[in-house]
């Protein structure tokens, strides 16, 4: 017979969680230690099915901003740091990602930026303030490539700031470790994220969703946890708790 791993390796476990954090994973009064155990895991796996959607919408995103503000400006705005375009916090936004780049010795070039802006530059560009006669909006809403899926009815700044601002946030919560699983609207934040996809690029958006395995995560639960906790647990000298 195989022989119990010590009861303290689970303790360990448990202390790598931490106790208090675990309270966060709490579905109802009733939970024990093993819900509270199989939900966090729960919520790492639906983290991580986030990924594919999160991926797609990221790098599309900054691609099809950059690519019509060229279009609709100038082809080097980023280069430049033009500040007729843009507002102080996002110059400095790119004036931090050059010397990002200087201090990984890599080339400043066009495509070095975009990918080391983060998601909160380009969202930014859908604020109220860029929507001036001299800057973003309308006038890219003027440019047919850009987000071209986008309904008409739709074609607002503001949908696209309330839109964007909401993934991102979502994102942070993720990357940051935070509970996403009770969240009453999950499924719904997912399929905003498509929606946004589909704005850019519907063949992007049909390849994402049919890798993404957020769906099957969601719906399963926490029960395939529950039984990997339980095999675990009869595996060591302690006691379901």
């Amino acid at each position: 017979m195989k022989p119990k791993r010590p009861s303290h390796e689970f303790s360990r476990f448990r202390q790598a969680i931490s106790p208090k954090r675990l309270e966060a994973y709490r579905k109802s009064p009733s939970d024990k230690e093993l819900d509270l155990l199989a939900t966090y895991l729960w919520n790492i796996g639906l983290c991580e099915a986030f990924y594919p959607v999160l991926h797609s919408f990221e790098v599309a995103l900054r691609n099809s901003l950059h690519q019509a503000i060229s279009r609709s400006f100038y082809e080097d705005w980023l280069d430049k740091i033009d500040s007729r375009i843009l507002f102080p916090e996002e110059v400095q936004s790119i004036q931090a990602a050059i010397e990002s780049l200087n201090k990984k010795n890599q080339i400043i070039s066009t495509g070095n930026l975009i990918s080391e802006l983060n998601l909160g530059f380009w969202v930014s560009l859908s604020y109220a303030k860029y929507e001036k006669k001299d800057k973003l909006y309308p006038k890219l809403f003027n440019d047919k490539e850009f987000l071209p899926y986008l309904p008409k009815t739709q074609r607002t700044r503001k949908t696209l700031s309330s839109t964007f601002t909401s993934i991102k946030k979502l994102r942070n919560e993720i990357f940051h470790h935070d509970p996403i699983w009770n969240k009453s609207n999950l499924k719904k934040e997912y399929n905003h994220i498509l929606e946004a996809i589909q704005w850019i690029s519907p063949i992007l958006y049909e390849t994402t969703k049919n890798i993404s395995r957020f769906p099957d995560v969601y719906a399963q639960g926490r029960t395939i946890y529950v039984k990997t906790l339980e095999a675990i647990m009869s595996d060591c000298e302690i006691t379901p708790m």
